[in-house]
Order: structure tokens, then C-alpha cells, then sequence
């Protein structure tokens, strides 16, 4: 009995082992890893909390100000939610969202993101159209939406160095 089981447990360590193996080969055989394509919290060096909010709220006034109409704050701008820094650490950024009755030229938005260097993302139906920028240094990511008879503009800021669950 002890023999038979000492047989298992060999065979299972054996059969471990070569599976290990087998597959640190078939990584090394394959080179190095790609690095991680960055994301947009990683892309840009952190900011200060203060900054990082004025750059999201100037972002979204610029937006709302071409587009005209009287504009509500549903949240924020100091609204805060967790994010990670480059290297890994604990950050915290804010989110501002406002919304108006009426539409307008998406397009002009999207051409104007476009031109301060950020990609775009196109969410959405052609009737309810959502376009995403992301990059151009000064956000982590800004949108508009349009729905039926309304614009909503939402922003995150970029990531700063802080606790989101803590009071500032």
C-alpha cells in the first residue's frame, strides 16, 4: 500500500515536473514577452490632485462651451474614484459628468479631440452616438453622449497620487 502510494505521488511529481518544463521551454523558445501596451493611466507622469482636476474641468468647459446650452453637473467635478499610478501604487482620480437638453455637431468634437492628439473610441448607434478621447495628456479619458433630446459630457481626470476613500 505505502509502495503504490509512494508510485502515485512520484508519478504525479514527475508528471508535474515535465509539464513545467515543457512550458518554460515553449516560453523561452518564443522570446521575450511584448511589453504591456500602455493605458492610458500609465501613459503620462502623475499630477497633483489640484492640477489634475482643473485640466478635467477645463476639458469639459471646453467641450460644453462650443456646444452652447445650459449645462448640469450630475457629478462632481469632485467626485473621486480609485486608479492605479504608473509603477503600480494607489492613486485616485476625479470624475465630472453634466448634461443639457438638445443636440449638436459631434463631429466638431471629435475633430478637435483628434487635433489635441487623442484616440478616438465611437460607442453607440448613429442616432445615439457616444465618441471616447483618450490621451492628448490632459485627461485619462473624455466623452460625449448623445441620447434622445440630450448631451452628456463626462470626464476622468488623470490619475494622481492619493487614497479615493480618503478625505482631501
Amino acid at each position: 500500500m505505502c509502495s503504490e502510494r509512494r508510485l502515485r505521488r512520484r508519478a504525479g511529481v514527475l508528471g508535474t515536473a515535465v509539464l513545467v518544463v515543457g512550458a518554460l521551454v515553449g516560453c523561452s523558445a518564443a522570446g521575450p514577452a511584448p511589453a504591456p501596451a500602455p493605458t492610458s493611466e500609465h501613459a503620462v507622469p502623475a499630477v497633483n490632485r489640484d492640477v489634475a482636476q482643473q485640466q478635467m474641468v477645463d476639458d469639459v468647459e471646453a467641450v460644453t462651451g462650443r456646444l452652447g446650452g445650459r449645462w448640469q453637473p450630475r457629478t462632481g467635478p469632485d467626485y473621486l474614484e480609485d486608479c492605479r499610478l504608473p509603477g503600480g501604487d494607489q492613486g485616485a482620480k476625479w470624475r465630472y459628468l453634466v448634461t443639457r437638453a438638445g443636440t449638436g455637431d459631434v463631429a466638431a468634437t471629435e475633430a478637435r479631440w483628434q487635433h489635441q492628439g487623442m484616440t478616438i473610441d465611437h460607442w453607440g448607434t448613429a442616432d445615439r452616438p457616444t465618441i471616447v478621447g483618450r490621451g492628448g495628456g490632459r485627461t485619462d479619458s473624455i466623452r460625449l453622449t448623445v441620447s434622445e433630446g440630450q448631451y452628456a459630457v463626462q470626464a476622468l481626470s488623470l490619475c494622481f497620487p492619493g487614497d479615493a476613500d480618503e478625505d482631501f
